[in-house]
């Protein structure tokens, strides 16, 4: 016999029939609207109408599953951040200091902390020479990321090496050394290299490296990612490393760090392409219907609230990212084409967002 509990947990995580009626409804004003701009051939109205019952299918079968579905996450209001000449920052001071004491009790988040905490770091990766006479740290609010940040910036010569730290967590967040030098090569290649820094960084190992770009003759980045799934990888939980490929040396290094949440039931299946394209079109993203879908892809991504009701500007960095499936559709125009992707969250249906480039 059904436990009395599960029927009822199941009857309120399912959509009602008025709601269900209510994204029908939605769904038929877009359409009428659409055709109402311009007479469209019978295929035309005839592919609309699949796309319909495809979009009807793809919320009857979240409706089946409302049991899955039961306190399953949903898209949030987005918070936001106010207007700063800095950008995403909000400068918190900077403070000069000699080199402290090696061996000194310092508080776990203090400047002096940081200090031994960044010319440990420099030291085990084999950063050139740096001044120890004075260092600066430098804090400041990362309003898109919302966190306060603690940046150790060391002196050479006319420039400086910079490591980065979450000033609330300790976290090692990033490394920054652009000064074009003389350094003996490693032996290495950049690759080779890249894989080596990773190896002594303070970040979660066992990441693949799944990508790499050249920018110039001294900047190549590799890119060392979480798979999430068999194939399936995430740039949010991820290692940037870039390395001089002339000689090796690390130049760069930036951790991303927003988790995967992937509460969906075992056994409950993804939604299909072809329900995801139903989805997309009845959003609103598309302006118009002469977008051409020319890829579908599942992928992991980070929610920024476009083409939802919630769009707005200054939206800070959603906590979180989902499975989502990656709906790229673009449309030719005389000079150019316009590429719109949507994101589409693979079990629960909700528009992610997305972005819009030409």
């Amino acid at each position: 016999m059904k436990d009395e509990r599960i029927v009822e947990a199941f009857d309120k995580a399912a959509p009602s029939g008025a709601t269900v009626e209510r994204m029908f409804a939605k769904i038929q004003e877009k359409t009428a609207g659409s055709e109402a701009e311009s007479a469209r051939p019978t295929r035309i109205r005839f592919g609309r109408a699949v796309l319909i019952a495809a979009c009807v299918a793809a919320i009857a079968a979240l409706s089946v599953t409302g049991y899955a579905a039961y306190k399953r996450w949903t898209l949030p209001a987005p918070e936001t951040y106010p207007e700063s000449e800095n950008g995403i920052y909000r400068d918190l001071g900077s403070a000069d200091h000699s080199a402290p004491e090696q061996g000194g009790e310092y508080a776990p988040l203090s400047d002096e902390q940081f200090i031994l905490t960044a010319r440990s770091l420099l030291e085990t990766l084999g950063v050139p020479e740096v001044s120890s006479e004075r260092m600066t740290v430098h804090r400041q609010e990362n309003m898109y990321w919302a966190r306060q940040e603690a940046e150790v910036r060391f002196e050479r010569g006319d420039a400086s090496v910079s490591v980065r730290f979450n000033a609330e967590t300790g976290e090692f967040l990033g490394f920054n050394d652009l000064e074009e030098i003389e350094v003996a090569p490693t032996g290495l290649d950049a690759e080779a290299a890249a894989r080596a820094y990773y190896a002594k960084l303070p970040v979660a190992q066992g990441y693949a490296l799944t990508a790499s770009e050249s920018y110039d003759a001294h900047f190549r980045s590799f890119d060392f990612c979480r798979e999430v799934q068999p194939g399936l990888y995430s740039a949010y939980e991820a290692v940037r490393v870039a390395v001089d490929p002339t000689n090796g040396r690390l130049v760069g290094c930036t951790v991303f760090c927003v988790p995967l949440l992937d509460d969906h039931a075992e056994g409950e299946q993804p939604l299909s392409a072809e329900a995801a394209d139903a989805i997309a079109r009845a959003s609103g993203a598309l302006k118009g219907e002469s977008y051409e879908l020319i890829s579908s892809e599942l992928a992991v991504g980070l929610p920024n609230w476009h083409f939802t009701e919630n769009d707005t500007a200054n939206a800070r960095a959603s906590r979180v990212t989902r499975l989502c499936r990656k709906m790229i559709y673009e449309r030719q125009n005389e000079d150019f084409a316009d590429k719109v992707e949507v994101m589409v969250d693979l079990y629960t249906g909700e528009i992610l967002g997305g972005d819009v480039r030409k």
